[in-house]
């Protein structure tokens, strides 16, 4: 979690007393210990109530990490709800910018732990005076933790202690990469993270004072919600800026409690340039840590460019950046020379504050200044009349006039004041209305869990997400926008249980909800939009899918710019509608120059970066560039473990990849073992029907059938197609990919009846729903072809060769190994009829055609050799039978690629 050469405290200290420090806790652990399968090797870091070490795990590989432990005598039921907190916080995050929790579990002395990944890096605002960044580099550097907060925030969390040691800066591939550590005082916004309740105690403040939100500093720090991170953000902007902070901390800790808060609540920070100009000699060497001179800084600050931390840092919360997106895409704008959204406060505003600070002042001041006004006005007139009579009238008349012309200036200024006041507490009590009544929704949507209100029988996931998805419309009927959030969550919880239909549903929903809430453009109605394009693909509904990511991307691209992460994901995505279209040149294609700019935009650890190198590996291996696409798998399994652990999703699907890759390799043993090590990883993660799960089974089954392990492989063919019917439908893709896997086990089981029956089952749904041109279904022809030359039935399977090997022709490209398999089937019926001429041409054809994209050696080939050694022994020529005998290896099934992950 963070550098030892730092020794930075992954888990920030409560705020005692500065007179009355609380002692140092002993610990029961000690560096050489080991806490479950990892070896603690140092101490880190020391917070209130846990003690982090580096450690070390060495299976099933080698993995630094970092472990916290709760410390001995903290073990009360507030402090273990706390911790448990933190715990459960984290393990929801998957940002590249977010600190990672891998595992978690109890020392032998019953007190929690949990693992994380070791950020071996320094605070941001160390690494930035270390290496001399300058402010653009510093901005650069500050808006992937906004996106990392903002992050949390979708996710239901406020951070709350947001200061540079809880935001690490480490270097990967040369590049910074900062890190959001330590949510160990995170607020839930609309979830319960754990079971047992988390009290704030009277009298503590959560948090550091430094960077804390007036909100915050109120006793017990209640009333927060997303905007307190936005001012802790600020915060740091400023400081790194600036290179002091808004009030200087020895000065602040050294107050009492109330005047801290009185401070943190009601005093306006310095203006960031003032602040530069009071620290005197010291001044000079923060402007060198910035590769800058002193005049040249104070310049820079004096500009628009303070305008940004001081927007964040508004005492009044609606007065600040709406969300941390927000305040990064300002840092954009000053960057790219737009105007920004921030400004100086406007008149009106201090007025407004200033009134509302001295309304008994104000209140006397004003009758004064009427009374002096009638006054003025009446000696003017006198005055004019005495001296020009002739020009009284017109000179009371333009004096009246501009007076009258300053006072409705005055009371339009103080209207509009009072607007923006009333604008604002509308849209306080909204969102707070807003929050309430999302708390209460969640809340009885997870009261089912109750045992009394259960009536003693158990109450699945399913029943919960399914009762709540009736509810959320009555429940939000006032509100479209908050109806339109909880119907995407819905819909993404729908997903990843593999509900695709209601998935689509609840996406919709939110999404027309959007469109008319928000606009067609607002990033949140495009976020529904490739949701369900998402949906469609899981559905194998690809002109719809790609239809959908083609106005998505074509909007993203115009709203957020090209670059941006949700611009090159579309983009991604948009390549396996087309490798799913059957377009794997130009899915491929897309593939690369999307990760080409991820690794640029993103960093090569970035989730999105390294799932498009997955992609990568999966459509080289549909091409049949196997040893390329065995490399890529390499690369993309090799960083994603690196950036997410054994265990992390996109880990899991880069080894799937491989495993299948392998097996195509025909170096089964190593197939085999992958894909047991990721079928157990998915079963504890996902359970054993999710889909994730069941495409590893579909490898592991196909992989089982090639050594000859026909019983266990059709146990697992056999649940993994009833699973996928029951989870995605008898007519999904999915499921008849895996029942025509099934089919072909059991003819090699000897169940040739019950295999025929599922062949033609699946290619009669095929021809029907995808065509005959569609590679699923030219797998289904060649299989059952195979299985009626098996029953002795060549005059049967001859045209379904040939059929399958027109439509080959049509769809793949001329290099592709399929297309000299389809000769070699064709020939084999012409064999066994004795039509031993013509089976000759179309073997050596089909055999050659093999032989210059397979690498030698592959069970394909030498699967082709046999069959021209049997043509050549029922021809009654031995020397040539002789020749391609040696060549020869027992036949593998011909299965159907597994289902895309």
């Amino acid at each position: 979690m963070t550098d030892p050469a730092h020794n930075n405290p992954t888990v920030p200290p409560s705020v005692p007393d500065p007179k009355r420090p609380w002692p140092a806790a002993p610990t029961l652990e000690q560096p050489g210990d080991d806490i479950g399968p990892y070896r603690l090797l140092s101490v880190l870091g020391e917070g209130g109530f846990g003690v982090v070490y580096l450690a070390e795990r060495r299976e099933p590989m080698v993995q630094r990490v970092a472990v916290k432990i709760i410390k001995p005598g903290m073990d009360s039921r507030a402090v273990i709800a706390r911790f448990e907190q933190e715990r459960q916080a984290l393990a929801v995050m998957d940002h590249p910018n977010v600190a990672r929790v891998i595992d978690a579990g109890s020392t032998p002395h019953g007190r929690p732990y949990f693992v994380m990944e070791f950020v071996q890096g320094e605070p941001i605002t160390h690494y930035c005076d270390r290496h001399r960044l300058n402010t653009r580099q510093r901005l650069e550097l500050f808006i992937p933790v906004c996106e990392a907060v903002q992050h949390a925030h979708m996710k239901g969390l406020i951070h709350r202690d947001l200061k540079p040691s809880n935001v690490l800066v480490a270097t990967t591939d040369s590049r910074p990469i900062p890190k959001v550590i330590d949510f160990g005082v995170a607020k839930a916004i609309s979830q319960t993270l754990t079971q047992k309740t988390l009290f704030t105690e009277q009298g503590q403040l959560i948090g550091t004072p430094e960077y804390m939100s007036p909100e915050q500093a109120e006793m017990g720090g209640i009333d927060v919600d997303t905007r307190t991170d936005v001012y802790s953000l600020g915060v740091l902007l400023y400081e790194l800026l600036t290179g002091a902070l808004p009030f200087d901390a020895a000065s602040l800790r050294s107050a009492g409690l109330a005047e801290i808060q009185r401070i943190i609540r009601e005093v306006d920070p310095p203006r960031p340039s003032t602040r530069l100009s009071g620290l005197g000699d010291s001044a000079a060497e923060i402007a060198r840590k910035r590769h800058a001179e002193l005049g040249a800084l104070q310049r820079e600050l004096t500009r628009e460019l303070e305008w940004i931390p001081l927007k964040a840092m508004r005492k009044e919360r609606t007065k600040r950046y709406r969300t941390p997106t927000d305040l990064a895409d300002d840092v954009r704008n000053y960057l790219a020379g737009l105007p920004l959204t921030a400004g100086p406060e406007k008149t009106t505003y201090i007025l407004r504050k200033f009134i509302r600070r001295r309304r008994g002042l104000v209140a006397a001041v004003a009758a004064v200044a009427v009374a002096l006004l009638a006054g003025i006005i009446g000696t003017s007139t006198g005055l004019v009349i005495a001296r020009r009579a002739a020009d009284s009238e017109r000179a009371a008349r333009r004096l009246e006039a501009a007076e009258r012309d300053r006072a409705e200036k005055a009371l339009a200024a103080a209207q509009q004041a009072a607007e923006a006041e009333r604008e604002a507490r509308q849209r306080e009590a909204s969102q707070r209305s807003r929050a309430e009544a999302t708390s209460t929704f969640l809340h009885d949507m997870l009261s089912s869990i109750d045992p009394e209100k259960a009536s003693g029988r158990d109450i699945t996931v399913r029943e919960i997400i399914d009762d709540a998805a009736s509810k959320v419309g009555p429940a939000f009927k006032d509100d479209p926008v908050a109806e339109a959030s909880m119907r995407e969550t819905l819909g993404e919880t729908y997903h990843q249980l593999a509900r695709y239909p209601e998935a689509r549903e609840q996406l919709r929903l939110a999404y027309d909800l959007r469109v008319v809430s928000l606009g067609p453009d607002d990033r949140e109605t495009l976020t529904s939009k490739y949701n369900i394009a998402a949906v469609a693909i899981a559905l194998r509904d690809v002109d719809e899918a790609r239809r959908l990511l083609t106005e998505t991307l074509e909007a993203r691209r115009r709203t957020l710019g090209e670059d941006a992460e949700d611009t090159l994901v579309t983009r991604s995505l948009l390549g396996f509608a087309a490798q799913l279209a059957g377009d794997e040149e130009g899915a491929l294609a897309i593939y690369r120059e999307t990760a080409a700019a991820q690794k640029q935009a993103l960093g090569p650890g970035a989730k999105p970066t390294l799932e498009t190198l997955c992609s990568i590996a999966d459509v080289l291996q549909d091409l049949g560039r196997l040893n390329e696409a065995e490399s890529v798998a390499r690369e993309a399994a090799e960083a994603a473990t690196l950036a997410q652990g054994p265990d992390g999703s996109t880990t899991l699907t880069a080894r799937s990849i491989l495993a299948a890759i392998l097996k195509d390799l025909s170096r089964y043993e190593e197939s085999e073992t992958l894909s047991r090590a990721i079928l157990d990883s998915r079963r504890r993660i996902y359970g054993p029907d999710h889909t994730e799960t069941l495409i590893t089974e579909n490898v592991l089954a196909l992989t089982l059938e090639l050594v000859k392990k026909y019983d266990e492989a059709s146990q697992f063919a056999r649940h993994a197609s009833d699973a996928a019917a029951t989870t995605l439908g008898p007519a999904h893709s999915v499921t008849l990919s895996y029942l025509a896997n099934l089919a072909r086990i059991e003819q090699l089981r000897g169940n040739l009846d019950e295999a025929e029956r599922i062949m033609r089952q699946v290619l009669e749904v095929r021809l029907r729903d995808s065509g005959e041109d569609a590679q699923a279904t030219l797998v289904v022809m060649n299989n059952l072809g195979l299985l009626l030359l098996d029953r002795k039935k060549p005059d049967e399977a001859e045209p379904i060769f040939r059929r399958m090997l027109a439509g080959i022709e049509r769809v793949l490209p001329e290099d592709h190994w399929m297309r000299g398999q389809a000769r070699i089937n064709v020939a084999e019926c012409l064999s066994d009829q004795g039509k031993f001429e013509e089976s000759q041409t179309l073997m050596l054809a089909g055999y050659a055609q093999m032989e210059q994209v397979l690498p030698a050696g592959h069970s394909r080939l030498e699967n082709s050799a046999k069959s021209i050694a049997n043509m050549y022994k029922a021809w009654g020529k031995p020397e040539q039978e002789a020749t391609w005998r040696a060549k020869a290896a027992p036949k593998p099934a011909d299965s159907e690629p597994a289902p895309k992950p």
